[in-house]
């Protein structure tokens, strides 16, 4: 068993947080993305399932999406028995999406068997500056593109002064 992946809960501690690593991702409005949790073989018949936030001892109760119910709005769980992993993908993401979760894996004995992840969202002004970058290196032959650019711009104002 790899103990990096099992969380304990610490009672004299008084702790309830999850785990030795955090994966991080990044993705943008609109955008998706997906995590990949693996798991052991001895598992691979037992209930697979992700939530929001770092605590172990409320995570199934709050699950977004489980392998019982491997579609719930924008959350989808697949699993792939062979390789021993899941794999949940969050569509039509918004900042309000950024934050932590968790991929928990039942057993029925014992403690239950996490991994962590840490997710940001970042919104159309933070991608806009890639978004124009692009456009300067697609637009450098262009009679008009000066023009489109400062239109472009001005957008990129409008959109932060509404927010």
């Amino acid at each position: 068993m790899h103990l990096k992946y099992l969380c304990v809960l610490f009672d004299f501690f008084l702790t309830d947080s999850c785990c030795d690593h955090v994966t991080e991702k990044e993705s943008h409005d609109g955008g998706s993305v997906s995590f990949s949790c693996p798991y052991e073989s001895e598992n691979q018949n037992n209930l697979k399932y992700f939530c929001r936030g770092t605590q172990p001892s409320t995570c199934l109760q709050q699950a977004l999406v489980t392998s019982d119910n491997e579609h719930n709005g924008q959350f989808t769980l697949t699993d792939d028995k062979e390789i021993r992993k899941f794999t949940v993908n969050i569509s039509s993401l918004t900042q309000k999406d950024s934050g932590s979760y968790l991929c928990g894996v039942h057993r029925n004995s014992g403690f239950d068997v996490f991994s962590a992840i840490k997710l940001e969202v970042k919104g159309f002004l933070q991608t806009g500056k890639i978004l124009l970058g692009q456009m300067l290196i697609g637009c450098h032959k262009v009679k008009h593109c000066k023009s489109f650019i400062v239109l472009f711009i001005h957008s990129l104002h409008a959109t932060k002064v509404q927010q």
